[in-house]
């Protein structure tokens, strides 16, 4: 079966009465329908636009080059130098009590294992699991070398935040994050 389609001329007044007269679920459906057709149109028109064009390009090459803002940062540049200085002391506070919980946690996952085991993950790995490990060693594990590699990169985080603490931080601040 084909569909002919057939273009027909109303007078602007004519649809726009007759718009009028469409009950609001049929209202909002013309709505989703223009707004669609219209963002297509709008994308259409940018794509052939060479100025458009090129602070797309332009952009892109920011973004690639590493030279641009997030939002985020644009909104905290817009703030008094110190307000950001006090947003970014606390913030580092905030996040060098969270790592150095996690430090614990992580520390203490691993003593669990080195006891239940009573080795050390580096000589599990090179001795290998034993030929009669069972399902639970096995996930343990798995665990062991996750919690092993969450002190790795914990320490490694502190390490980068406690230097800029050490710099950039007011003492009662730097106090209160190192926990003393």
């Amino acid at each position: 079966m084909t569909q002919e389609t057939v273009k027909l001329w109303i007078p602007f007044e004519a649809l726009v009465h007759s718009v009028r007269e469409l009950s609001l679920k049929d209202k909002r459906r013309l709505w989703e329908l223009l707004d669609e057709q219209m963002a297509q149109a709008e994308e259409e028109v940018w794509e052939r636009d060479q100025a458009v064009q090129a602070e797309i390009q332009e952009a892109r090459a920011a973004y690639q080059a590493g030279d641009y803002l997030t939002i985020i940062e644009s909104l905290l540049s817009s703030l008094p130098h110190d307000e950001r200085a006090a947003i970014i002391s606390y913030g580092i506070a905030i996040r060098l009590s969270d790592l150095r919980k996690r430090l614990f946690l992580a520390e203490s996952k691993v003593e669990h294992f080195e006891r239940k085991f009573q080795t050390t993950l580096a000589e599990l790995d090179a001795e290998g699991l034993p030929d009669d490990a069972d399902y639970e060693m096995h996930e343990n594990y798995i665990l062991w070398h996750h919690w092993t590699e969450v002190i790795g990169k914990t320490r490694k985080a502190l390490a980068s935040l406690e230097e800029i603490a050490s710099s950039g931080l007011c003492l009662g601040e730097v106090i209160h994050a190192s926990g003393s």
